[in-house]
């Protein structure tokens, strides 16, 4: 079992393992020196990353012995919402093996990120639900998702109580040291139970 409570990952990498790709990373330089990168996030997104660059960055940071993390949501909060970021998942995973390679899916509604607010708990329970549905019909044995958009100290526990989110990404809030350490407190408290946590 890997103890180790400190893990680092990488904003972003190339498809190709090697080639003439100026300012770019490839998931071979990053291995061994982080353990997860990040693929499709939302502002990648809005620079024109289409979802068959992502599909293909997704297997090519598996096989390089990453944990591929893939974001997925939908650009506004409309009634087409969960479809929306249904298809994205599909479509980022369509060449990936995902009984051979785990990937970390981060449920990100565009919208909510940089936010006021985040979105709805009921909204994001709803999203989260339908993905891991998705999952399943793509074959994975095992699914995780985590909801990334606007967390802060405040509002971190509506999140904690989703029983099909299993965490949460803390975002602009990791730049205050204060309220990122109240998140990390928040979630290890809905870890631990009712039963185990301290009177």
């Amino acid at each position: 079992m890997d103890r180790r409570l400190l893990r680092l990952g990488a904003q972003d990498c190339h498809w190709k393992a090697a080639g003439p790709h100026t300012g770019e990373v490839s998931p071979t330089m990053l291995s061994g020196l982080v353990d997860y990168v990040l693929i499709g996030h939302s502002e990648r997104r809005t620079t024109g990353e289409t979802d068959e660059q992502i599909a293909k960055k997704v297997p090519a940071a598996a096989a390089a012995g990453l944990t591929p993390v893939l974001f997925v949501g939908e650009d506004e909060p409309t009634t087409t919402a969960a479809s929306e970021a249904q298809q994205r998942l599909t479509r980022g995973l369509a060449a990936t093996d995902l009984d051979t390679h785990p990937v970390l899916i981060v449920y990100e509604p565009s919208w909510a990120v940089g936010a006021d607010a985040p979105a709805d708990a009921g909204h994001v329970a709803d999203v989260v639900t339908r993905l891991k549905e998705r999952l399943s019909q793509l074959g994975a044995g095992r699914s995780e998702i985590i909801y990334g958009g606007t967390i802060t100290a405040d509002n971190v526990e509506q999140f904690t109580t989703i029983e099909s989110l299993d965490g949460v990404g803390a975002t602009r809030a990791t730049l205050d040291e204060r309220q990122f350490l109240q998140i990390i407190d928040a979630v290890a408290r809905d870890q631990a139970g009712p039963d185990k946590q301290e009177n």
